[in-house]
């Protein structure tokens, strides 16, 4: 009996070491086994009373459906035509209409490919064939709208060039300066008529233009009117004009918009027409499956007896699967949330199948991302070529540095500092000399602004930042002065930088208190001021914002 039991216990082990470590592909291999010995014997049992039911429906599947699909399918074709003609309407660029028209034009394929036969309709074919004319009139239309606005923004930057050419040329002509206002008047006409999209307003643009332009060729006085009446000629009121090309332009606006409206009214009628056919095959379909469904009910009541035999063996399929796949991948995706809202938890899967394998590999990449995650963050806090911290890094430890004031009520001073000339600089001795400058000052910095509690940014170019935790005003003015010292003694030349022969900076301080702390931006516009006053009164010095008059 002992015997029995310890055999008994050892077999359970064994089926439970085996359901644990089968693989999934097996598994569905033995359903799929299962499953298809079932249904072939579902098959050859049925066949027999389906055999009636395949001549019943026969013509419908051959004849009655297929055409109603065609029919569906051209409705729904024809139905996108009014989104894309009003698509093709509001193109903005030529792209946009060669892609709206391409989709247009594969429509009208495939209407005329696969469906259209349907109907044997000539009527219906000649409507058609007019809605696809006017689809390619409109396109034409279109594309020459878009060409006509892009030659209009040329001409009106070339007339901007015009105006500004003028009266830089013409600064000191005060002798003509009657013809020289209305000659800028007659311009502005134009930069109006810019703005102007109706046709019949143009054209009174251009009235009023060639008026002024008469009275201008009549009174120039010198080379230079002729030089500018013929550019001002050539760019408003000639052949390609920006007058001429506005009023072209509201012109084919005009005509597109009749045949938007006269192509949407036609695909309103051919869609009627459809509807109508439609409408009178759906009753000769009703017709025909009212015949045929006493036999169909008479057939149900067999596939539903067989269908009930499949339908517990795929119960039974599914309650399987469900506990072996299904509930491990819902605790599998649990889990992948939870450690994607930060739980560090390792997902666990005693199991040793595909899903396993799934398992281990996300674990495995999820390490692997956390470990870039922390590399990336603190390459994205430091400046690549100074190696000290960036302005992401400040921006962060300033709104910190902040709290830290509000909640201990001390001082904090921040210096914010500019290296003097640096364009100058980098013109004249290249940019490679400019990098290694801004490397030296950053290590300078470091060197002084050194506790754990402060902090030492590159803020942007040939700015620097520093934040000193718990400083007050003097004490940051004895920090600034020992920066100022320290840049000189690096004597790097500097030839262009005024009276002084080597770099140097400028600095300016604010200090933050605790009943100020809530003006972040504040603070530093201030220090931001106080150093716009040290680069104003010579550079190569500190000033507090406080110290300013």
């Amino acid at each position: 009996m002992f015997r029995f039991g310890v055999l008994s216990l050892t077999m359970i082990e064994k089926i439970k070491y085996f359901l644990q470590n089968i693989k999934l592909d097996q598994i569905f291999f033995v359903f799929s086994l299962v499953l298809l010995s079932l249904f072939s014997t579902i098959l050859i049992l049925s066949y027999t009373r389906f055999n009636d039911y395949k001549v019943l429906t026969t013509k419908l599947t051959n004849t009655s459906i297929p055409k109603m699909i065609k029919i569906a399918n051209i409705y729904a074709h024809v139905k996108e035509f009014v989104y894309l003609n009003e698509k093709i309407r509001s193109s903005t660029s030529d792209i946009d209409r060669r892609i709206t028209y391409q989709q247009i034009t594969y429509k009208i394929f495939l209407i005329n490919k696969f469906e259209m036969e349907v109907f044997n309709n000539k009527e219906l074919e000649l409507e058609f064939s007019n809605i696809k004319n006017e689809f390619e009139a409109l396109n034409k239309i279109i594309q020459n709208e878009i060409l006509t606005k892009d030659k209009i923004k040329k001409r009106i930057s070339k007339l901007y060039k015009l105006n500004n050419d003028y009266i830089n040329d013409t600064k000191e002509q005060d002798k003509y300066a009657l013809w020289k206002k209305e000659f800028l008047e007659d311009i502005n006409l134009a930069f109006q008529s810019y703005e102007e999209q109706d046709e019949k307003n143009l054209k009174k643009f251009k009235k009023r233009i060639e008026t002024k332009y008469k009275f201008l060729l009549e009174n120039k006085k010198t080379d230079k009117h002729n030089k500018y009446l013929k550019l001002y000629q050539d760019g408003i009121l000639g052949q390609d004009g920006l007058l001429t090309l506005k009023i072209k332009e509201a012109n084919l606006k005009d005509k597109s918009i009749q045949i938007e409206r006269l192509v949407k009214s036609m695909i309103q009628s051919f869609v009627d027409k459809i509807e109508e056919l439609s409408i009178k095959e759906n009753n000769t379909l009703l017709k025909q499956s009212k015949a045929d469904s006493y036999e169909l009910q008479v057939q149900l009541k067999y596939v539903v007896a067989i269908v009930f035999i499949g339908l517990l063996c795929l119960i039974f399929a599914i309650m399987y699967l469900r506990i072996r796949i299904v509930k491990r991948l819902v605790i599998l995706n649990e889990s992948v949330i939870k450690v994607f809202k930060g739980d560090k938890k390792t997902i666990t899967d005693n199991y040793n199948d595909e899903i396993s394998s799934i398992t281990n590999t996300f674990n495995f990449f999820v390490a692997k991302v956390r470990e870039q995650n922390k590399d990336l963050k603190e390459l994205s806090l430091t400046d690549g070529l100074t190696n000290i911290a960036n302005r992401r890094f400040f921006d962060i430890r300033f709104k910190n540095e902040l709290g830290i004031v509000k909640r201990y009520e001390n001082e904090t001073s921040i210096l914010m500092m500019d290296v003097d000339n640096f364009k100058p600089y980098n013109d004249n001795y290249g940019h490679t000399k400019g990098d290694e400058c801004l490397k030296l000052i950053a290590t300078s910095l470091k060197k002084i602004v050194k506790r754990d509690i402060d902090l030492v940014a590159r803020y942007g170019g040939e700015e620097f930042v520093c934040i000193l935790s718990n400083t007050s005003q003097k004490k940051a003015c004895v920090v600034a002065n020992k920066i100022l010292n320290a840049v000189a003694k690096l004597n790097i030349l500097h030839e262009y930088n005024g009276k002084f022969n080597h770099i140097t900076i400028s600095i300016g301080i604010a200090t933050i208190t605790k009943d100020k702390v809530e003006l972040e931006k504040a603070h530093i516009d201030n220090a931001d001021k106080a150093l716009y006053e040290a680069k104003k009164n010579g550079k190569n010095q500190a000033i507090h914002f406080n110290d300013i008059k």
